[in-house]
């Protein structure tokens, strides 16, 4: 591709700069398998997704409106988190010298375990 597009044009599209760079570690991951006897981390495999994103357009809108989606989903999780925290304390104050608080909020970690189950 490199040779029919030419530097100016080759390097202008980010995929083909992440091609290049994917070729150039898969290389090296072949030479370092050569001299090694023992398996390892394959650079090779963690990046395969990304050609498959490349090639499906469909596919990558969908991350793409995921990866929009990240910062509301991070909020909603963020408040639960403090839900659970605020009420764990809670709880462990109220309940701690009932009878059954005993069983389950005699201590902040059962407690926080108690509101997740």
């Amino acid at each position: 591709k490199y040779y029919y597009l030419g530097s100016r044009y080759f390097f202008k599209d980010r995929w083909n700069v992440v091609r290049l760079i994917v070729l150039a570690l898969s290389i090296l991951d072949c030479l370092v398998a050569l001299g090694v006897d023992e398996p390892y981390f394959r650079v090779a495999r963690l990046v395969r997704p990304f050609f498959f994103l490349q090639e499906n357009r469909r596919l990558r809108a969908i991350l793409g409106s995921i990866v929009v989606m990240l910062p509301g989903i991070a909020d909603i999780s963020l408040l639960a988190a403090l839900f659970v925290i605020f009420f764990g304390f809670f709880g462990f104050l109220l309940f701690r010298d009932t009878e059954q608080g005993r069983r389950y909020f005699s201590t902040y970690d059962e407690s926080l375990l108690s509101l997740l189950i």
